[in-house]
């Protein structure tokens, strides 16, 4: 186990995900990787996630999956931070590859696995990985993506910014909704700094960032951090008034992310 999980809560689980894996996938597991907060060591117990990438040798099975499926419920019911797992499961032959690439793979959220769809499986990830990325008693990842560049992050960063945001803030209504609150707040900020500092940032700093370079916007972004630690004291009176607030907070964050289009890698 990697000396940077400092937890011992966060160790005891992470060692139990790997050793049900072997069980499970038997022949065909690959590899365990953790990557964003836990391995940059600022897992926040009440707003991170513990990211993962599971690698098989071929694709999952049926029977593997419901396999998977109830070690993932046995997780979440054991441990306190079992419903923390958030992550993906690909086999080998899509590393470094992106959703585009891809039939449906089994992937969790908030501890659930759903057998079939599409997740994390982006350049973002790879990159995070190839950069930080631990190996749990597992082959080193970042041999396989030696040909990744921060040149291909930074165009899939400004792509989804430009095409996937662009358009997805045009249905306001989408923002009567907490979910698309906190998520749209802290995915546009994160993409907004990363193409700045021409490094990823992590959710928590991009924050910090935004709220430095948009103070006229605290009420969009206090909401939106106190939807993601589930308090239950609301900014706004009106969800109509929230979700215009927060339209507006969104087209002002990406017509500042558009400057970044040329690359600035400090």
């Amino acid at each position: 186990m990697s000396n940077r999980i400092k937890s011992k809560a966060l160790k005891k689980l992470i060692e139990a995900f790997n050793q049900q894996l072997i069980l499970i996938l038997e022949e065909n597991y690959f590899g365990l990787y953790i990557y964003n907060s836990v391995a940059r060591e600022e897992f926040d117990r009440k707003a991170s996630d513990i990211n993962f990438l599971v690698i098989t040798h071929r694709a999952v099975t049926q029977n593997e999956k419901i396999g998977l499926r109830k070690m993932h419920r046995k997780l979440v019911a054991q441990f306190t931070l079992g419903k923390k797992l958030d992550g993906i499961y690909i086999n080998r032959a899509l590393i470094g590859k992106v959703n585009d690439d891809a039939s449906p793979y089994p992937y969790v959220i908030e501890g659930r696995l759903e057998p079939d769809g599409y997740y994390d499986l982006n350049v973002v990830t790879w990159w995070s990985l190839k950069q930080e990325g631990l190996n749990i008693a597992s082959p080193d990842i970042k041999k396989y993506l030696i040909d990744l560049q921060w040149e291909d992050v930074h165009q899939a960063l400004f792509n989804t910014m430009t095409q996937y945001w662009d358009h997805k803030i045009k249905d306001e209504r989408l923002f009567l909704e907490d979910e698309w609150v906190e998520f749209s707040v802290f995915a546009i900020s994160r993409i907004v700094c990363s193409l700045k500092d021409g490094k990823i940032v992590s959710k928590g700093d991009a924050y910090d960032a935004v709220s430095l370079l948009f103070p006229q916007w605290q009420d969009v972004l206090k909401e939106a951090m106190r939807l993601r630690e589930r308090d239950r004291n609301g900014v706004f009176d009106s969800l109509v008034v929230r979700k215009n607030q927060t339209v507006l907070f969104l087209k002002a964050l990406l017509d500042y992310g558009y400057q970044f289009k040329n690359i600035n890698r400090i």
